[in-house]
């Protein structure tokens, strides 16, 4: 306990003294106002100016210019990173619009079906099929009806030929009767001339 005792009174006294202890000054970590500060400080008064030595004045104007190139070094790399991610931005923006441009042929691909050398989407293409089957169907019923047409005229005349030719058959073995009967009776009238007239 005692030993806790010590150590905690070692502690106490040893943070009191190094949180009173003042920081040195060092210009080199400190910043533009604190040099400025500093400068004012240890300057003299004379009436209403303030007399502030060269050297110290001259180092105040160093840093500003050491300060004042650091910062254009600093602008002129953040300009080169800006255009170089401008550029990026710009290359990325492309290749996104080609991807872009990629997808939707791949779309209109896939949505769509090549026919007679282009591209055609499904609803186009199953219009003009259906059309398509729509008017050979519509022509093969034309044909069938012309076709059926032309058949019952065609059986309509084979008919009636038959009817003509039975009837020609009949005429012709009449007209063959006729004839037939025809010379007969000229033979026969022949005949009787000559029996007639007495020349056989």
């Amino acid at each position: 306990m005692k030993n806790v005792a010590i150590l905690l009174f070692t502690v106490i006294i040893s943070s009191t003294y190094f949180a009173q202890e003042p920081t040195a000054y060092d210009p080199s970590k400190a910043t533009l106002k604190e040099q400025f500060d500093e400068m004012y400080r240890k300057s003299n008064n004379y009436q209403d100016y303030k007399v502030v030595k060269k050297v110290r004045l001259n180092a105040y104007w160093k840093n500003i210019s050491d300060t004042l190139k650091t910062l254009n070094v600093k602008i002129t790399d953040h300009a080169k990173k800006i255009n170089e991610q401008a550029n990026e931005i710009s290359i990325l923006k492309n290749s996104a619009q080609e991807a872009e441009d990629n997808i939707s042929t791949l779309t209109a691909e896939k949505d769509g079906i090549s026919f007679m050398g282009s591209l055609w989407s499904k609803s186009k293409y199953k219009t003009t099929m259906w059309t398509i089957v729509f008017a050979l169907l519509a022509g093969l019923a034309f044909a069938i009806i012309r076709f059926l047409n032309s058949n019952r005229i065609t059986k309509n005349t084979r008919t009636k030929l038959a009817q003509v030719e039975g009837e020609f058959d009949t005429y012709r073995k009449t007209a063959i009767q006729r004839e037939q009967e025809i010379k007969r009776e000229l033979q026969d009238y022949i005949n009787k001339v000559a029996d007639l007239t007495g020349n056989p």
